[in-house]
């Protein structure tokens, strides 16, 4: 007897096809959601680069427009912080 023939003709290969299809279907909707999840963290993760770099960018505009004197008190402040933890 064909296979083909024996799932759809019998009760149980009638009920392995059933319980195929929600297996398969349960997968398609498990995958999907892992998916979804990938793509969210990998826009979270893309906002904080972005914002990461404007902190880099204003920082580094900061540091451009200081003096030497200024310059070197505010490092001076960075490494003594620095010591403190």
């Amino acid at each position: 007897m064909n296979l083909v023939a024996l799932l759809t003709t019998t009760r149980i290969g009638q009920a392995i096809l059933w319980v195929a299809g929600l297996v398969l279907a349960a997968w398609a909707i498990v995958a999907k959601l892992l998916a979804a999840g990938r793509a969210q963290e990998r826009t979270r993760q893309t906002e904080q680069s972005l914002e990461n770099l404007r902190d880099r960018q204003e920082t580094n505009h900061e540091v451009d427009g200081l003096g030497d004197t200024a310059l070197r008190g505010r490092l001076g402040r960075w490494v003594r912080k620095a010591d403190r933890q």
